[in-house]
């Protein structure tokens, strides 16, 4: 979210309801990954969502999708015309 969508690091937090810190160093290890994945590629991981880039990616979009849907602002219904 941090580079896809442009969002700082506080907004992050806030819309995904954890700490600065830990949003600091996911993205720091998800950049290592993703370095990896680009120099060597694959991605070595213990993770069985991720055993294919194409699964990761296709995750990675559907969990900024769901955030991207929580965090979107809720529309105001349009104000009835007051009668004369």
């Amino acid at each position: 979210m941090v580079a896809a969508a442009g969002m700082s690091y506080e907004e992050v937090a806030e819309v995904t309801g954890v700490m600065l810190g830990t949003v600091k160093s996911r993205v720091s290890r998800a950049r290592a990954a993703l370095e990896t994945l680009m120099t060597e590629g694959v991605l070595n991981t213990k993770r069985q969502d991720f055993a294919c880039a194409e699964g990761a990616v296709v995750s990675l979009l559907s969990s900024l999708s769901a955030i991207q849907a929580r965090s979107a602002p809720t529309p105001r219904p349009e104000p009835l015309p007051i009668a004369a």
